[in-house]
């Protein structure tokens, strides 16, 4: 029977999350820091619940999770495409009833 080391079952956990800074969540996305920000604020029109929460680390320094951001971005993708499906499959069984 081989023993697990808990120490070492936490740092493998934790040694795998990258933290990234506004500038490259702004590079990943697109999105400029005002958009980003507004996609965090409640009170905002373009608020987004889906868009991962940024982590206080220090006085006036914010991280995000490098993963979530990849995740968010990846939803989007996925969403995109399903809907793109979607309408091209309603648009094809339009055109088979106009056929017949």
């Amino acid at each position: 029977m081989k023993l697990i080391n808990p120490n070492k079952k936490r740092n493998a956990m934790t040694s795998h999350i990258n933290l990234i800074r506004i500038g490259r969540v702004c590079k990943k996305t697109q999105l400029g820091k005002t958009s980003i920000y507004a996609k965090l604020n409640k009170k905002s029109k373009y608020f987004d619940e889906s868009f991962p929460k940024s982590i206080k680390i220090s006085e006036g320094r914010v991280v995000w999770i490098e993963e979530e951001i990849d995740s968010w971005i990846q939803n989007k993708i996925l969403k995109q495409s399903a809907t793109t499906r979607n309408n091209s499959i309603k648009e094809k069984t339009k055109n088979q009833k106009n056929i017949i």
